[in-house]
């Protein structure tokens, strides 16, 4: 899979354009959009299509912030490896067995954003 068109990106509104929203690699106005990412129809519920283009937008930003929680996640789990003894939630389970199943579920979220297939596991 390819790179994504480096962020930040916006969400503009355009006027007389069949789709009246496109998401683009930011500049200081909307008029002068270096690079247009996709263009975004206009939903049937008014003002569906601006929160989409939105949505959109924030993807470069949503990713980075994916990977640094990520990070905190493995460096979280690898201090509470080194730690005297195990961390105890209740008696259905400990915070290791918690760990594992948000680095699954983030890993899983990952790969589905990069286009690819993790499946998610579920610890024992």
């Amino acid at each position: 899979m390819s790179e994504h068109t480096p962020g930040p990106w916006n969400a503009c509104e355009l006027t007389g354009n069949r789709y009246p929203w496109a998401v683009g690699v930011r500049t200081d106005q909307c008029d002068t959009m270096q690079t247009p990412i996709c263009f975004v129809e206009q939903s049937h519920i008014v003002g569906r299509g601006g929160a989409n283009a939105r949505l959109i937008a924030a993807a470069p930003e949503t990713a980075r912030q994916r990977d640094e929680l990520l990070a905190a996640l493995k460096a979280m789990m690898a201090m509470a490896d080194r730690g005297p003894k195990p961390r105890k939630l209740d008696d259905a389970g400990t915070w290791r067995e918690n760990d594992k199943l948000a680095w699954s579920l983030a890993r899983a979220a990952i790969a589905k954003g990069e286009g690819r297939e993790v499946p998610h596991e579920t610890p024992a």
